[in-house]
């Protein structure tokens, strides 16, 4: 990619999120496009800002920011999307991946050059996946295909 890769920042935190933002401001490479807090405001500048990529965080608000990932993917397919949340919470991250995220990062644990890395990566269509929840959606795969038919 010859362009910055343009990202917008999804979280209900305002706190977390300015701190997410301060991590990618001067990072080679990347360009935060906005901030947004709810589903309507993130709607609205994924469509008028196009980023490349869109960090949401799915912890604080579950159910809302997986229609924002499910809404995102179905509207904007060409854009990216990674999710953050807490290491506990392997089955939001296995939603936001069947509703179209491509990446999840652990919200504790994602340091700035993860963050880049991460955000870099989804950005040329590669997925991503913190190890600390790789083993939990591996196991909860695992699971499910012992219960199929």
């Amino acid at each position: 990619m010859n362009h910055p890769i343009k990202v917008l920042v999804v979280d209900d935190d305002e706190v977390f999120r300015r701190r997410v933002c301060e991590a990618l401001e001067y990072a080679m490479g990347i360009t935060i496009a906005g901030e947004a807090q709810g589903r309507q405001e993130a709607l609205a500048l994924t469509h008028e800002l196009r980023p490349d990529v869109v960090l949401v965080d799915i912890g604080i608000s579950p159910t809302e920011n997986l229609r924002i990932v499910a809404q995102i993917n179905s509207s904007f397919p060409d854009i990216r999307i990674v999710v953050l949340n807490k290491d506990e919470q392997g089955q939001q991250v296995l939603d936001a991946l069947r509703k179209g995220a491509l990446g999840h990062l652990s919200r504790e644990r994602a340091q700035s050059a993860e963050l880049v890395h991460a955000l870099c990566a989804a950005s040329r269509g590669e997925a991503i996946l913190s190890p600390d929840i790789a083993g939990h959606i591996l196991d909860k795969v695992a699971r499910e295909r012992k219960n199929e038919p």
